[in-house]
């Protein structure tokens, strides 16, 4: 069985955190609401990963501050670890520039927009609501 390791961003702006949606041609989770990152590659330490991912795909450069969470499931045949961490804008007037291979949508919510895009089983959700209850 393969395992991959992700690192993901809680990007935290004025009391909101930015949320993307997958690309419909997405093969795992199309559509599905997401904060954003995606694999590190060899060579690379996690917070690596995310600056660079994060610069594909919303075209934003960010600094990575602490982690906030871990978590492994099954995809598949494949064991997936995930590292999230908080980060914020290097520049906060920076505009994000959507990759549309990786995503159709992005929204920045406030707490109580929460429920709106993720159940209580979603790792991402989870994620995001630990993000609120610490920062």
């Amino acid at each position: 069985m393969n395992h991959r390791v992700v690192a993901s961003a809680v990007i935290y702006k004025d009391n909101h955190i930015l949320i993307a949606k997958r690309a419909a041609t997405k093969k795992v989770f199309p559509n599905a609401w997401e904060i954003p990152g995606g694999k590190v590659e060899v060579g690379e330490s996690p917070q690596q990963a995310l600056k660079r991912e994060v610069k594909e795909e919303l075209g934003i450069d960010i600094e990575v501050m602490q982690p906030l969470c871990v978590y492994s499931s099954q995809i598949g045949n494949e064991w997936w670890t995930e590292i999230d961490f908080v980060a914020v804008l290097l520049l906060p007037s920076q505009t994000i520039t959507l990759n549309t291979h990786d995503h159709s949508d992005y929204a920045w919510i406030n707490q109580s927009q929460i429920d709106e895009y993720f159940d209580e089983t979603d790792n991402n959700g989870r994620a995001v609501r630990q993000a609120f209850q610490e920062l």
